[in-house]
């Protein structure tokens, strides 16, 4: 069922992004997980920046 409202909308997004999207970020796990590419560090402090946390 497809809520009508604009609202009912907006929570139908955020149930299925619960739904699809894993664990939180956290920089620790992600510099393990990008190690062997040339440009982890750049990634990384990117993703600090944007506010990802440690």
């Amino acid at each position: 069922m497809v809520p009508r409202s604009r609202d009912g909308f907006a929570d139908a997004a955020r149930t299925m992004c619960r739904a699809r999207v894993g664990p939180p970020l956290h920089l620790s796990v992600l510099r393990k997980n990008l190690e062997k590419f040339a440009h982890c560090d750049v990634f990384v402090e990117g993703l600090k920046k944007a506010g990802v946390p440690e």
